[in-house]
């Protein structure tokens, strides 16, 4: 018998011996409000909400998707990463758009000499590290890196926002500062292309 009804079983019998009480058919108290623990005869059934969580099938349509949104149009690449690394990481959104107190970087990814790791400051400001997978590094953070036009390792770009606002499309590319923007100017161009100015470290890496 569910709660609801158990209730309506003590509201009815207290009633009734109520009302022979009034009108004189018993001497006897009304046993209904002797019983002070009602509750104890009240049987709470826990709902087991069902999961929102994806199967694997369903994570790998969708990434699948994204891949293919991201070999027809360059910028749906930091979509793809988005996706890959919310899977690959098991991370909240807050924890890959970052909070008011704090933004991850390209620089929250760190090696450790054998493991990954992606370092994020959680509730209660709190830091913490999350093991990340080299298959995820592999497939997705080079990946990823090498469309910014960054380095595909490396310390290069550390401060570099992990995901940007404006995202390149297939005509623009995001164009680098500081001592990468030299060094990618003279792979691409060679040294007679560098200015002296573009050699000097501007704090953004």
């Amino acid at each position: 018998m569910s709660a609801g009804s158990m209730g309506q079983v003590f509201a009815v019998c207290g009633s009734f011996f109520q009302y022979t009480i009034d009108e004189g058919l018993t001497s006897e108290a009304n046993p209904i409000r002797s019983v002070k623990q009602k509750s104890n005869y009240k049987q709470r059934n826990t709902v087991m909400s069902s999961g929102k969580a994806l199967t694997p099938l369903q994570w790998n349509y969708v990434i699948e998707t994204a891949e293919v949104m991201a070999a027809e149009d360059p910028r749906h690449e930091r979509t793809l990463f988005i996706v890959a690394t919310l899977f690959s990481l098991y991370l909240r959104i807050s924890d890959l758009v970052g909070r008011d107190n704090w933004k991850p970087t390209m620089g929250s990814f760190e090696f450790d000499g054998e493991n990954w790791w992606f370092n994020v400051v959680g509730k209660g400001n709190k830091s913490a590290k999350v093991g990340v997978r080299d298959e995820y590094i592999e497939d997705y953070l080079k990946r990823y890196r090498t469309t910014l036009s960054l380095p595909s390792l490396g310390f290069g770009a550390r401060r570099t926002e992990l995901l940007l606002k404006r995202f390149p499309s297939a005509q623009s590319e995001v164009r680098p500062k500081g001592a990468f923007a030299a060094s990618v100017c003279l792979q691409r161009h060679g040294p007679r292309d560098v200015q002296p100015v573009s050699l000097i470290w501007d704090g953004d890496l």
